[in-house]
């Protein structure tokens, strides 16, 4: 969505980023690992932006990426579970390396939702990482 580039972080006093913590993020060593990264804090202070920012960085190295906003996400999942490719589009999540999902709890999820969430972080556990 943003053009954003971990060379471009704004470690401003300010928004109390810890540049060490950032670096070992910026590494992927966590997704090389399989694990998952969850990014909170309060609307405007950059999330997303650092979501894409570390997508991006895994991209450069090489990792398959994917992003999604997770309204959007649960559209096409729920669009691909209706035509009967569910078992396809979640394959192909599965060869992700790094499957961002933003923009989590914007909306609230319905009972479909929540089954599509599980299916999804349970077929990902302990083999691709998830922000």
């Amino acid at each position: 969505r943003q053009q954003a580039a971990a060379t471009d972080i704004d470690y401003h006093p300010d928004r109390r980023l810890d540049k060490t913590l950032m670096g070992r993020l910026l590494s992927l060593n966590f997704a090389r690992k399989a694990e998952n990264l969850i990014i909170t804090g309060p609307t405007g202070t950059g999330k997303s932006w650092l979501g894409q920012a570390i997508g991006r960085q895994a991209c450069l190295m090489g990792l398959k990426t994917r992003y999604f906003v997770t309204a959007r996400f649960f559209d096409e999942a729920k669009l691909a579970k209706l035509e009967g490719n569910w078992p396809k589009l979640l394959k192909s999540l599965l060869k992700t390396d790094l499957l961002i999902l933003d923009d989590f709890g914007l909306h609230p999820m319905d009972p479909a939702d929540r089954q599509l969430l599980m299916d999804l972080i349970e077929a990902r556990h302990q083999a691709t990482s998830t922000i």
